[in-house]
């Protein structure tokens, strides 16, 4: 004897098709608002370049730490757009966690780190500058991304001036981003013989002035150390 065809009655299977497609709908929507409003800058890395480690330069997310390295990895994620004022009241909050902010993930790609001179007979001036790797869509142009460097209680601030709502208080060293692939160049106070220096990297999207025509879909950047200067262990 054959088995009764075991059947669902058509407007159960109607019910399910549809909970299956609401189900999909509210998946796609949710994937269009991430690539709308944030914006997924890839794995950061922080280095050190290869005169500087082989002078004893180093890197590492914990001050008087002996795990020093050539390279950090951050990674990143999608973030959404931020304000200034917000981010400028929480500063302390931000140089304060050491290694990269997870409090501030929602809305930032920020890290603390400490550069170590590992000598105790050399000082060093150091530079740092901040490639851009890759960006999509390549026709747009870092309209309302920040980059904010706070060193030895200096806030170096870069953006792109044409595109620029925000009024910077004056303790504020604002900077507009070169042209070509390296769109940030600083410099760094001695780092003295034995000595470390804290450096908090912050990134994230002016959210009052961004618009849907200036999303980007990824933005990858590299930030490296460099040996400017050398001088005694006095300097």
């Amino acid at each position: 004897m054959n088995r009764p065809y075991d059947f669902k009655p058509k407007g159960s299977r109607n019910k399910m098709l549809w909970l299956i497609l609401l189900l999909l709908a509210t998946i796609s929507s949710l994937i269009v608002f991430l690539t709308f409003y944030g914006l997924n800058t890839g794995n950061f890395v922080i280095g050190v370049d290869q005169e500087a480690y082989n002078k004893n330069i180093s890197i590492s997310k914990s001050p008087g730490s002996q795990d020093n390295q050539k390279t950090l990895f951050v990674e990143t994620h999608p973030i959404y757009p931020f304000d200034f004022v917000v981010l400028n009241s929480s500063l302390d909050k931000f140089t304060g966690i050491d290694g990269v902010a997870h409090e501030f993930k929602r809305n930032t790609v920020a890290i603390t780190f400490y550069i170590i001179n590992e000598l105790d007979n050399l000082a060093y001036d150091l530079n740092y500058y901040i490639n851009l790797k890759e960006i999509r869509p390549k026709s747009l142009s870092l309209r309302h991304l920040k980059i904010l460097v706070v060193v030895d209680d200096e806030k170096h601030l870069y953006h792109n001036p044409a595109y620029n709502l925000v009024d910077y208080p004056e303790d504020y060293d604002v900077r507009p981003f070169l042209e070509g692939n390296r769109i940030v160049e600083g410099k760094l106070k001695t780092l003295k013989a034995g000595g470390e220096k804290k450096i908090t990297l912050i990134i994230w999207y002016e959210g009052r002035q961004i618009l849907e025509e200036d999303s980007l879909e990824a933005v990858k950047m590299h930030l490296v150390i460099e040996i400017d200067e050398i001088g005694d262990a006095n300097d």
